[in-house]
């Protein structure tokens, strides 16, 4: 789990003041899963498989802010 916190000076951005963004993230046995909240609780989903090791991840994550989100692979030798 992470936190990031600042205060957003105004003018620099639609919203000012104190803004705060948490993820939780988790991994096991090449499954990962992430949860992320923005300072208006929008919310971001992720989660991600990597197959043994060959370097092949498929990934999908999916973020309320934007109304959608991706799905992909990708490998690494």
């Amino acid at each position: 789990m992470s936190s990031v916190v600042e205060n957003v000076a105004p003018g620099n951005s639609k919203k000012s003041g104190l803004s705060i963004d948490t993820s939780f993230s988790t991994s096991l046995n090449g499954v990962g899963i992430s949860v992320s909240l923005d300072e208006d609780l929008a919310m971001t989903l992720g989660a991600s498989y990597t197959m043994g090791n060959f370097g092949l991840t498929m990934y999908v994550n999916y973020a309320q802010a934007d109304g959608g989100g991706k799905i992909g692979a990708t490998m690494s030798f």
